[in-house]
């Protein structure tokens, strides 16, 4: 975006090995307003950026038509070459629009608005989200220790502790607010594992507790100041889904992990309404739900050919708290909007100061990303990044 002042927020969304997908467009924008744009593609990608800008003049008819040219020039093209779906929704204080392109299942079937398209760690800033609103009620604190909260719960629902598991014994200094940052030192989970288990089980479910169980128990580094920069790891988000679960759902009564209301957790019930084609997948396949775009896998290379294998028919669980979300784009593009615009009510200004206070970090060895609370920042990537 050229010719306007912009502060960048990109959340990601990682289904086992695919992490990002690059779409560069130019546009010119003659006036400025406050802008969320979200472009969701069939191989479980999701680029979501917030971008605000210093005005709040309402932007023209004619820009919504020239992005929806610039679009359908460079994407449309790029969907029907590559047999895959691109999902794009805009919004600022006084209008949206959506569109799409391609096909929702790599195959034939037309893309559409309505389409739910797995969005893999988009779940992370709603779980961020549903732990800051339980810090705004007083029910929890940034800093509390973590295994007080969860072992109990543990204890309950799989009669087990984080120790008889073989934690290593600093989990005990492990705070909520290092979950949020990822510098709590705590080992991501086995990306070829999962996926073979996926595959060879396409049709059972790999719950929480199987990835405490089988998560590597050592840490990387003494939680807090000595694991910076922090080092992303989705089970940080695995651990704060069980906080969420001890603390239960609007009446405070602990509830097991499945029966845990996501979206009640991070959306305020006046909002909520509007979040129509939003779903957090329970067990069972991913076919089983109305309307849900297919994802595929990234399984290999071979001879420069890329090999994928499609997870229509699979469990759409995903590592619940950290991955389970489906979405539109519209309903992508109105949380970034709920929550990061000046008039935004997810969350409180405070919280959203909180979440939004980045700190050096790596999303893989070697590629530097700015983290914050849930959500990170971008723009310091190159393309080849």
């Amino acid at each position: 975006v050229r010719d306007v002042r912009t502060g960048v927020v990109v959340l990601p969304s990682a289904v086992s090995h695919i992490r990002y997908v690059r779409v560069a467009t130019r546009m010119g924008i003659s006036s400025t307003t406050n802008i969320v744009v979200s472009m969701g593609i069939t191989a479980s990608f999701l680029l979501l950026a917030a971008i605000q800008v210093s005005a709040t003049q309402r932007i023209p008819t004619p820009f919504e038509k020239r992005v929806r040219h610039i679009m359908h020039d460079t994407l449309a093209k790029f969907a029907a070459q590559n047999k895959l779906g691109i999902w794009i929704a805009y919004r600022n204080a006084t209008e949206s629009f959506e569109t799409s392109f391609g096909t929702s299942d790599g195959q034939t079937t037309p893309t559409t608005n309505s389409d739910i398209i797995p969005c893999g760690s988009l779940t992370k800033p709603y779980t961020a989200i549903a732990i800051l609103r339980l810090v705004e009620q007083g029910k929890i604190n940034l800093d509390d220790a973590v295994q007080p909260i969860i072992d109990p719960y543990i204890w309950k629902y799989n009669s087990t502790t984080l120790n008889a598991l073989g934690w290593s014994a600093n989990i005990s200094n492990v705070t909520i607010r290092m979950l949020l940052h990822m510098n709590s030192g705590i080992r991501d989970y086995d990306d070829e594992v999962i996926l073979n288990r996926t595959l060879s089980h396409p049709d059972q479910d790999i719950s929480p507790w199987d990835y405490l169980a089988w998560n590597s128990k050592s840490m990387y580094c003494n939680p807090g100041i000595d694991c910076v920069p922090t080092t992303y790891s989705s089970m940080n988000f695995l651990l704060l889904g069980l906080v969420l679960a001890a603390k239960g759902n609007e009446n405070g009564i602990d509830v097991e992990w499945e029966h845990y209301d996501q979206l009640q957790g991070a959306i305020p019930a006046a909002l909520r309404r509007k979040y129509t084609k939003t779903v957090f997948f329970e067990r069972g396949l991913c076919s089983k739900y109305p309307n849900v775009a297919h994802y595929f896998q990234l399984l290999r290379v071979e001879n420069e050919s890329a090999v994928f294998k499609d997870m229509y028919n699979v469990s759409c669980l995903n590592g619940w708290a950290f991955g389970n979300i489906g979405s539109s784009a519209h309903d992508a593009a109105l949380m970034a909007y709920d929550l990061l615009s000046p008039d935004g009510t997810l969350l409180s200004k405070k919280s959203v100061r909180e979440m939004t206070q980045f700190g050096p970090g790596y999303i893989y060895p070697g590629i530097k990303v700015s983290y914050g609370l849930g959500v990170w920042k971008t723009t310091q990537l190159s393309m080849r990044d």
